[in-house]
């Protein structure tokens, strides 16, 4: 008769411990690395936009464009505030910007659309300063990262997004002959999940 030596069944119990031990630890290994890399792979991706966006689409013309705009204003709730993209005839000087928008009282201007720069983020105009005031402040700002000189006419303002009421967007589209379109987003897009593509005139 053989005998099994305690020993020997002390041996392959610890055998067997440790192999599950070593696989338990390889799969949370494996899970930590697969969600490292998942991670990784959509912090590298743009934020995503939320489907909405304002300008003129690459293959639109600008009067389907401009028809789709003045459509969209239509519909701009009344008293429900909304982002827009106000967009000039032709670019024009912060002197020259900033009354067309205080002359009827818009609540926000968010961003400056020109040539030279993706959209500039404004804050609120604090007195004694006025919206051609911090417009001009912003652009020098831009100038000065890329080296260009401000008054250069690619830092003429094309155009703003701006938030207000269905009717104060409509008083501002028909104030001022310097207003080529204003297009208006749903009450509900949020700052920041949305695209803008600056509508050129003349193309």
């Amino acid at each position: 008769m053989t005998h099994t030596r305690p020993e020997d069944t002390t041996s392959r119990f610890d055998f067997e411990q440790l192999r599950k031990i070593v696989a338990i630890i390889s799969i949370i290994v494996l899970v930590a690395l697969v969600a490292w890399a998942s991670y990784q792979e959509q912090a590298g991706r743009p934020a995503p936009y939320n489907g909405d966006s304002l300008g003129r689409n690459t293959s639109e013309s600008m009067d389907s464009y401009l028809t789709r705009a003045g459509q969209s204003l239509d519909r701009a709730p009344a008293d429900e505030k909304a982002f827009a993209l106000v967009t000039f005839t032709d670019p024009l000087p912060t002197a020259a910007a900033g009354p067309v928008f205080e002359s009827v009282g818009i609540g926000r201007v968010n961003a400056l659309i020109v040539d030279a720069a993706a959209p500039i983020a404004l804050p609120e105009p604090v007195e004694p300063d006025n919206r051609a005031v911090v417009f001009d402040r912003a652009l020098k700002r831009m100038a000065g990262t890329v080296g260009a000189p401000p008054a250069s006419s690619d830092f003429w303002i094309r155009g703003a997004v701006v938030r207000d009421t269905g009717t104060k967007l409509r008083e501002l589209a028909a104030s001022s002959p310097e207003i080529l379109a204003v297009e208006v987003l749903p009450p509900d897009a949020a700052w920041g999940l949305f695209g803008v593509q600056p509508v050129v005139t003349g193309r």
